[in-house]
């Protein structure tokens, strides 16, 4: 009884992302709300379940994987923005390790539905922000803000910050990044996507695939890029922009689609200024623009990349800024109707 006791009080769940998450008060920029924490301690082996406003509970994954649960004991639970109630809604988490000693954990968060769309307008700085989720939505990933911006801690797998609506079409992006530094460790590098910063377009959220959590990405938009080599064994080992599209066709493609060659190098610890652009045309695929500078310097007139989208590409969707085994801190973000 006492060993019973012991391993119960070792037991333990935590929450990420403050006391009550917040979700769809700068718009619904997903179809999930991920709920995120981590499970640990117990005797041997976890399993573990989630539990949202009452209804029956339901799987939960447990990490590390070579995806989305980075960490030992990491979990996301997602939760369907349609099945949520206005205002708040519980979530959670059951654990049980391989004694049988269950250890359960509750957090609130809520759910204010907001029509924001058309158009996207969007100025958010960090310094303004008291809680991540006044700055943005966390997909993936410990964010937390700081002297530098919002900032993810530790380095994994496409360490995720969604921002805006998902019914957003045409818009421009603005945004203040700092790159602290890459992972080229990560599990199956380099047969595996290189590591790299940037922001994605039209997203929706990750896609069913029957995983838990989903790990599919694909389609979306653009995904406009600072990253190292391209998709699996690239013979040319080096740092460059890159615009990719969620290439539906095979699995792990991403769809190159235009990459510099100019040499354009971002520098660690130098505030850089990112800018975007999505635009639809009619009777083809969208017109993607990318520009990337010194944030201490003039902006220039041209854009570094420009490419047309795949046509499995959202119509719509909202933007996510990606560090894929990076670690980048994000400043401030401003949106405009395009």
């Amino acid at each position: 009884m006492k060993n019973a006791s012991r391993n119960f009080e070792a037991l333990e769940i935590q929450f990420r992302g403050g006391s009550r998450p917040d979700f769809g008060r700068g718009g619904i920029a997903q179809r999930w709300a991920n709920i995120l924490g981590n499970a640990s301690g117990g005797s041997g082996p976890l399993r573990a379940w989630s539990r949202v406003n009452g209804n029956a509970p339901a799987p939960l994954s447990l990490g590390p994987d070579v995806a989305r649960l980075v960490g030992h004991g990491d979990f996301n639970v997602e939760v369907d923005v349609e099945h949520l109630l206005a205002g708040i809604n519980t979530v959670e988490v059951i654990a049980e390790d391989s004694a049988g000693v269950r250890r359960s954990s509750l957090l609130d968060f809520s759910y204010e539905p907001r029509a924001i769309c058309p158009p996207p307008l969007l100025d958010i700085c960090t310094d303004d922000c008291a809680c991540i989720y006044d700055f943005g939505q966390p997909v993936d990933g410990d964010w937390k803000l700081g002297p530098d911006g919002a900032r993810c801690l530790g380095i994994g797998y496409d360490r995720l910050l969604a921002f805006g609506d998902r019914r957003w079409s045409d818009y421009e992006i603005f945004a203040e990044v700092t790159v602290h530094g890459f992972h080229t460790a990560h599990p199956g590098y380099p047969h595996a996507m290189g590591p790299g910063v940037g922001f994605l377009t039209r997203w929706a959220g990750h896609h069913d695939d029957g995983l838990q959590p989903r790990v599919e990405w694909r389609p979306c938009g653009v995904l406009g890029w600072y990253r190292f080599g391209r998709d699996r064994a690239d013979a040319v080992r080096n740092y460059r922009l890159c615009m990719n599209g969620g290439d539906t066709s095979a699995p792990g493609l991403s769809g190159l689609l235009a990459e510099d060659h100019s040499g354009l190098q971002i520098k660690p610890e130098v505030p850089h200024s990112f800018r975007m652009r999505v635009k639809s045309r009619k009777g083809r695929t969208s017109h993607y623009s990318l520009r990337v500078w010194p944030a201490s310097s003039p902006e220039p007139r041209e854009w570094n990349l420009q490419a047309e989208g795949l046509p499995c590409e959202n119509q719509t969707g909202s933007i996510l800024f990606v560090c894929h085994h990076a670690d980048a801190s994000l400043r401030r973000v401003q949106v405009r109707a395009a």
